[in-house]
C-alpha cells in the first residue's frame, strides 16, 4: 500500500537498494537488489506482474485475492478508507547472492 510508506515514515524502495532476505526462522538466506519500482492503482496490476511474483498458482486472480485482503487490512491499520483504486507499490528485484545455510 503506497500510503502506508508515508504513514510509517518509510521511504519507497529505490532501484539499486540492496536488502537481506530472511527465512521463517529469521536466518539470512540471500542478498537482493531492487531492479524496478512502480506505483499504480491496484486494478492496473497485470497478469505479468502476478506471474512474476509467483505466489500461489501464479494467476492474476490469486494475486488479487490475497493482496486485496492484505491491502484492506493495511488501510484499516492506517485509518484510510478502502477504495478499489488505492495505489500499490510494485517492486522487482534480482538475486545478488544466495547465502549458505548457517
Amino acid at each position: 500500500l503506497h500510503a502506508a510508506y508515508a504513514h510509517d515514515g518509510e521511504p519507497l524502495p529505490w532501484v539499486g537498494k540492496r536488502s537481506l532476505v530472511r527465512d521463517g526462522q529469521r536466518r539470512t538466506v540471500a542478498l537482493i537488489e531492487v531492479t524496478s519500482v512502480t506505483v499504480c492503482p491496484f486494478p492496473s496490476v497485470g497478469a505479468d506482474y502476478a506471474r512474476l511474483e509467483g505466489a500461489g498458482d501464479g494467476s492474476l486472480a490469486y494475486w488479487r485475492a490475497v493482496h486485496l485482503e492484505y491491502l484492506q487490512a493495511e488501510c484499516a491499520r492506517i485509518g484510510l478508507p478502502w477504495r478499489d483504486d488505492v495505489d500499490v507499490v510494485l517492486e522487482t528485484f534480482r538475486l545478488v547472492q544466495a547465502l549458505p545455510a548457517p
